[in-house]
């Protein structure tokens, strides 16, 4: 037991003076414990006890941590309301260290201590540890249009598009995930990445306070497990009661993920009348991957034929007078593709990412003779159309190994992205009426329908669809890698 104290000693006190060159250039999480393990061999005494055994008490698994920050900030000032909600998604490579009382006992009910840590490997800065993706953001930000004492308040509205993710700022890691369990009692911190206004985004003129409100600044946040928490009015860091008890991690090594959802709930009244007061609310989802995960890229292709022929027919005159009417429509030939990822953990798989890689439209318009119109066709403008989806990103959910896609967002699944086409139409014959015809076809259904199907990822799928007499498309599915 006493040997046992001694190497539990050696491995937490010798862990801060350790020095782990080598470590930004390696793929294995468990480098430092692998290192670590090398220096307890090392350590003095250690031969005499035991030669050149290893220490395999000691145990490091390495891990993928996904957290999913969902939280509400706000703060009250005598200028305003300052506020953001935002989703904050983060992926990271962590090492899991199990530490046993000795080698002859390595049994769970033997479990001496525990930890959990990410990035890593990681020497500081960390290049490429963390993949970090604001997913929302909305909100406001009350400044001074005018010197601070003579303060005019404005609310500049926020979005994602004005705020950029900074995993690595200077030889800093902000993003940081540490649980330690040691014989009942859980401490750690985890941090998130740093959010941060982009400087174009800051309103410019003589006078203006931007720092009136602090969401310009540069943010992460910080929770504090079972701990006293750090004295700060702004809530960025806080306490949250939460026990990781060694059942649970045994568990998510047999199922192969484990999950926690933290709840925040915090208010900070003014330190002083007048003062600011702070609130910050929402849950910070961890998810933690035991097994290896393993990932597939897929390509997806659609090729479609539309038709709106819900215009009413053109009457028109001829050159010698007589009435006609044509009955006319748009066609349009619709290319699309798009390329996701789905990761498989264990027995679940998920849909990682995926980007809209073709959105083409080539529209045509039939029914009036050339020989008395000359006609131009173009997508209408002020259209958000199918076009614009190039470069989007989509959406996926999966059940069992079928696949669900949203090529557009959620406010468009009512009736998708519309195909368009303004037609204008002249008279080529003098003696014929002046009077252009000019209209405007379209239809929404193709993407509607797409964001309705459920294919099985199945690598050479061709799938052939037909809505009515005005819409049919094929699907080819192939696996890239």
């Amino acid at each position: 037991m006493a040997a046992a104290l001694l190497i539990l000693v050696m491995i937490f006190g010798l862990a801060p003076r350790l020095h782990y060159s080598g470590a930004n250039k390696s793929d294995d999480p468990c480098f430092k414990i692998k290192k670590m393990k090398q220096d307890i061999i090392a350590a003095p005494g250690y031969k005499q006890l035991y030669g050149t055994r290893d220490p395999v008490y000691v145990k490091c698994y390495p891990l993928t941590i996904f957290l999913t920050w969902k939280l509400a900030d706000s703060v009250d000032t005598r200028f305003g309301r300052g506020w953001i909600n935002f989703t904050l998604n983060e992926e990271y490579p962590a090492y899991l260290m199990l530490h046993y009382f000795s080698f002859d006992r390595l049994k769970k009910n033997d479990l001496w201590a525990y930890e959990i840590v990410g990035p890593e490997p990681c020497e500081l800065p960390c290049p490429g540890r963390v993949k970090a993706e604001l997913a929302e953001l909305a909100g406001q930000a009350i400044i001074c249009m005018d010197y601070y004492q003579n303060c005019k308040p404005r609310a500049i509205e926020l979005d994602t598009l004005m705020y950029e993710m900074n995993p690595i700022y200077k030889n800093e890691q902000e993003a940081l995930f540490f649980v330690h369990w040691e014989e009942g009692k859980t401490s750690g911190e985890i941090s998130s990445s740093e959010m941060n206004a982009r400087a174009e985004a800051k309103p410019k003129g003589r006078g203006v306070v931007a720092w009136t409100s602090r969401y310009w600044d540069k943010e992460n946040y910080k929770i504090e497990l079972n701990g006293t928490g750090i004295n700060s009015n702004s809530l960025h860091n806080l306490s949250l009661n939460s026990d990781w008890p060694p059942e649970e991690i045994f568990e998510g090594m047999r199922t192969g993920l484990m999950t926690k959802v933290l709840k925040i709930d915090a208010n900070e009244p003014p330190l002083m009348p007048g003062e600011a007061r702070y609130s910050l609310k929402g849950t910070l989802t961890v998810k933690i991957a035991f097994a290896p995960i393993q990932e597939e890229r897929w390509r997806i292709t659609v090729k479609a034929h539309e038709k709106d022929t819900t215009k009413p027919p053109y009457v028109f005159s001829d050159a010698t007078g007589k009435s006609l009417q044509a009955a006319v429509r748009a066609d349009f030939d619709v290319a699309l593709a798009a390329e996701f990822v789905v990761r498989k953990i264990k027995d679940e798989w998920t849909f990682k990412e995926g980007k809209v890689t073709q959105a083409e439209v080539a529209p045509s318009f039939i029914g009036l003779p050339l020989d008395l119109f000359q006609c131009t066709i173009k997508e209408c403008a002020g259209m958000d159309g199918i076009p614009a989806m190039m470069g989007n990103n989509i959406e996926g959910t999966i059940e069992g190994k079928k696949i669900e896609l949203t090529w557009a967002p959620d406010q468009w699944k009512a009736h998708g992205k519309r195909t368009s086409a303004c037609v204008f139409c002249k008279p080529l014959v003098s003696s014929m009426k002046k009077v252009p015809y000019k209209q405007e076809f379209g239809s929404g259904e193709l993407v509607y329908v797409l964001n309705s199907e459920f294919l099985p990822l199945q690598s050479g799928l061709t799938v052939n669809r037909k809505q009515g007499d005005y819409l049919t498309y094929t699907i080819n599915l192939v696996k890239i890698k």
